[in-house]
């Protein structure tokens, strides 16, 4: 009962505390309890559950919880996911609601820190699952490292190769090679890193992930990434 409720909350709660660890010194954030039933009773009152959404709220928390137990109360009156790779799909999946474009600008500010990295692979991950328009799968991959490549362009050191490591780092978690012209434009665009003079750039991972996908170029391809 109230599942969706229940989705939608883990849901906020997780890009919450993805977003408010960013800034404290610390692995993991915390919310109080009386901020965590606040973000259910408004989800409730939007629902048509006013008027008793407060009584609900408590039942919902207690459910998530003690049954559920994704969010766990990690200290008196304190809650945080246990798990941070579960806190991180979660702000995926809120990350990933509304129009396409919206979706896009929020992948574009998060897209760059490492921070972040999991939650973008999980992100992007969730337009490979399902019949998803391969339109909309090249805009959230390719479209989005072409997209950071393009903001930090004007930057000269490691850091100005946002869109390339990214395009690594989607070609390691592997969900994109469901999309064959994904994958190959992937490819192709983690080739500045190779070209790249920096200690912090080794060809050997780069290498690995082109070997893994070269059966799949085409042979133009082959020749650029050879070239």
């Amino acid at each position: 009962e109230h599942s969706d409720v229940i989705d939608a909350v883990h849901e906020h709660v997780g890009l919450l505390l993805q977003t408010e660890g960013e800034s404290v010194e610390r692995a993991a954030a915390f919310l109080a309890r009386e901020r965590l039933l606040a973000i259910i009773v408004r989800d409730l009152d939007e629902r048509g559950y006013a008027g008793r959404s407060r009584s609900l709220a408590e039942e919902i928390l207690r459910a998530t919880a003690e049954r559920l137990v994704l969010l766990a109360e990690s200290r008196p009156g304190w809650y945080s996911f246990d798990v941070r790779s579960l806190q991180e799909f979660m702000a995926a999946r809120q990350l990933t609601r509304g129009e396409s474009a919206v979706v896009f600008e929020r992948l574009r500010t998060v897209g760059r820190p490492l921070y972040w990295r999991n939650v973008v692979l999980f992100a992007v991950g969730r337009f490979f699952v399902g019949n998803v328009p391969q339109a909309m799968r090249y805009q959230m991959s390719v479209g989005l490292c072409e997209r950071l490549a393009e903001d930090h362009a004007h930057e000269a050191d490691w850091g100005s190769y946002p869109g390339a490591r990214l395009a690594l780092d989607l070609l390691s978690d592997g969900a994109v090679a469901k999309d064959l012209r994904c994958l190959r434009m992937l490819v192709l665009k983690t080739l500045s890193l190779l070209a790249a003079e920096s200690e912090w750039i080794t060809e050997e991972p780069i290498g690995r992930t082109i070997a893994r996908y070269w059966e799949h170029l085409e042979e133009d391809e082959k020749a650029e990434v050879v070239g």
